[in-house]
């Protein structure tokens, strides 16, 4: 593998498919055992511990279809190392965009928001040993930051202030990579990026939460893609603000409102 990637919607030539292979609930790191106590759901107890083999078993199904298919399409496909993460603490390698960064031929390694996620790294081999070079977060200066908040387009990245990704790593990330514009966004109150938007081409973008649409400057004037429209063409614009409709009827010219930065927060 090559490391060189500076966007999300670039050619696909190479690609790490995620496996679900012990998968494990963690029980000893403090910050999942935190975020767990503030779930709504209450059907069931919050799980811990292993995942039970039958989700595994037909997650990894799942990821076998994905990983076949697009090896058909010429794109070469790595998957993580196994990891006992029931015995080390950890979680998955069901998702390695949350492990890494890459910004052209350099590989970022950031601070997870679950401590135990860290470890996913030794995973990722493949990934690190095709990089030009290396950026470690460090990981006792109160910084946090997943990967997946984190979009990338060229020259200019979001970066999602969430409890997965919080000021002092944007700062860093910043002073660490000068050339590219990071605009520090706080639009969801989840905690990744791309469970939101995701940028398909150069000023064409999936958007994916309703009630957001006139939250972004930096998309004005680009176009959206709402895959869930519900909303017809001339529907009044108070109906769109509903939760629950798209801001637009599968594509739109993006009006924005309001600058989403912190106007007290000094420019970088």
């Amino acid at each position: 593998m090559r490391i060189n990637s500076s966007n999300e919607w670039g050619r696909l030539k190479s690609v790490v498919v995620g496996s679900a292979t012990n998968a494990n609930w963690p029980s000893d790191d403090p910050v999942f055992a935190e975020e767990a106590k503030k779930t709504t759901w209450t059907a069931t107890p919050v799980p811990g511990g292993p995942v039970p083999q039958w989700i595994i078993d037909e997650a990894n199904e799942d990821l076998e279809i994905l990983a076949d298919t697009l090896t058909k399409l010429k794109i070469s496909v790595y998957r993580p190392k196994d990891l006992d993460f029931v015995k080390l603490g950890g979680m998955y390698n069901y998702c390695p965009r949350d492990r890494l960064i890459i910004a052209g031929t350099t590989v970022i390694v950031p601070n997870m928001m679950y401590p135990c996620r860290n470890m996913e790294e030794v995973a990722l081999d493949a990934v690190l040993d095709a990089a030009e070079h290396y950026i470690y977060m460090p990981r006792d200066q109160g910084m946090i930051m997943d990967a997946a908040n984190v979009c990338r387009m060229n020259d200019r990245w979001l970066f999602l202030e969430s409890p997965s990704g919080n000021r002092l790593a944007y700062e860093w990330l910043c002073a660490k990579l000068p050339d590219i514009q990071i605009d520090l966004v706080n639009f969801y109150s989840g905690v990744h990026i791309d469970s939101t938007i995701t940028p398909l081409r150069e000023g064409f973008f999936e958007w994916r939460r309703a009630g957001h649409a006139a939250a972004l400057e930096l998309l004005k004037d680009r176009r959206l893609f709402h895959a869930q429209s519900n909303v017809e063409r001339h529907a009044d614009e108070k109906d769109r603000d509903q939760e629950g409709h798209a801001p637009a009827p599968f594509f739109e010219r993006f009006r924005a409102e309001h600058v989403l930065h912190d106007q007290n927060y000094d420019e970088r």
